[in-house]
């Protein structure tokens, strides 16, 4: 197969959706098609072998929407010479998404798309009315009728589905869950290892951008109010965000009469992040609209059981040892107390259900034989 996968900005800090696509491209390319990714990021991620990358960095006239001027006729190109039979879209609101589904279609090449929760209820409203607005006319003038015609429509969750279901009627959608790679994974934990005994501590931890959406203030108050024995801490680690969210972080702090038991970190990687995942006893994860997330799946990886929230769409979450709790602050509240009255045999055995959920539903051994049939299916035309 010759596989085009668009993307916006192809760049470590696009978080969630370009790790997804970064795994995604270096499968299919493992597997033996040929995999090319056009992004409109300034400096993309280094790709997997046997991928190549087509780059447009936006004009600045064009920037919020991704566009370039170069941009619209490197796609037609692309479509017209026929070097890939399948188009995959990672994405709505950018140019390259928009136009890339649109000549795809003209050539009669198989769409596939992926929304990434983009679509979800909460991002129609998460920035005030006047981008509802904005969000609403874009959607209905442009993006609706380019993205109607895809071949496939793909949701990472059943909940993502079912909203998608509504918003394109009579169209075919796929569930394709985000996956983590194990082997990847126990790499790194056998460096640790190798390095000296890992420890666990009496943390709850949080990994993540400081977004409103990722319930980060609400973590802060929930901890705060919560029966926790005297050792344990929080640990907070991550990009901070916009100013206005960082206020609340702040606010939420400052009321806290726990202060001296918060740690507040900046962004973990690497070796760090699989250290800091590995040695928490829970990751909490108050997610207010989430697809999946892919630190939960990752800290189950690790053994470390997680508390998340049904807005991310892991139905199956409490059946490998999570906790599933709903978006406010008390639900978080008393998880926090019942994880840290955990015996070590119950602690145990949600440490081994995480792992072996994980392995059975949600790593790419599981999951890349899924996208090759969703693949195979857009080249029949059914």
């Amino acid at each position: 197969m010759k596989i085009l996968l668009v993307t916006e900005a192809h760049e470590a800090r696009g978080g969630g959706l370009t790790t997804a696509v970064q795994e995604l491209a270096r499968h299919a390319a493992m597997a033996g098609d040929e995999v090319s990714l056009l992004c409109t990021g300034r400096d993309p991620l280094s790709l997997p072998e046997g991928v190549s990358i087509i780059q447009h960095v936006p004009s600045r006239a064009g920037a919020r929407w991704g566009w370039s001027p170069r941009l619209f006729p490197a796609i037609d190109a692309i479509v017209r010479a026929g070097v890939v039979d399948r188009v995959h879209v990672h994405g709505i609101w950018q140019a390259a998404h928009w136009y890339a589904a649109r000549r795809a279609r003209s050539q009669r090449i198989p769409i596939l798309l992926s929304s990434h929760g983009m679509l979800e209820p909460y991002h129609w409203n998460d920035r005030g009315r006047r981008q509802y607005l904005m969000k609403r006319a874009y959607w209905t003038t442009m993006a609706y009728p380019a993205f109607r015609h895809a071949t496939v429509i793909h949701a990472i969750t059943p909940t993502e589905a079912r909203n998608l279901t509504r918003l394109f009627p009579g169209r075919e959608v796929h569930i394709i869950p985000n996956a983590v790679d194990l082997d990847v994974i126990d790499r790194e934990l056998g460096k640790l290892e190798t390095a000296g005994p890992i420890v666990r501590e009496p943390v709850v931890g949080f990994i993540g951008r400081f977004h409103a959406k990722k319930g980060l203030d609400a973590l802060i108050d929930a901890f705060s109010s919560a029966r926790l024995p005297s050792s344990w801490r929080l640990r907070i680690a991550g990009p901070p965000g916009t100013p206005e969210y960082m206020a609340r972080i702040n606010q939420a702090l400052a009321r806290s009469t726990r202060r001296d038991r918060i740690d507040v970190l900046g962004p973990v990687f690497g070796s760090d992040k699989w250290r800091f995942l590995r040695t928490v006893s829970v990751l909490a994860v108050p997610s207010l609209s989430e697809a999946i997330g892919l630190v939960n799946l990752e800290a189950a990886a690790c053994g470390t059981p997680t508390i998340t929230t049904k807005a991310t769409g892991l139905d199956d979450w409490e059946h490998g040892g999570g906790l599933l709790v709903s978006t406010d602050t008390e639900a978080l509240r008393a998880a926090l107390e019942r994880v840290s009255r955990l015996s070590t045999e119950e602690y145990v055995e949600r440490s081994r259900a995480g792992r072996e959920l994980v392995e059975a539903r949600y790593s790419w051994s599981v999951v890349s034989v899924q996208w090759k049939k969703a693949y195979d299916h857009l080249g029949t035309g059914a």
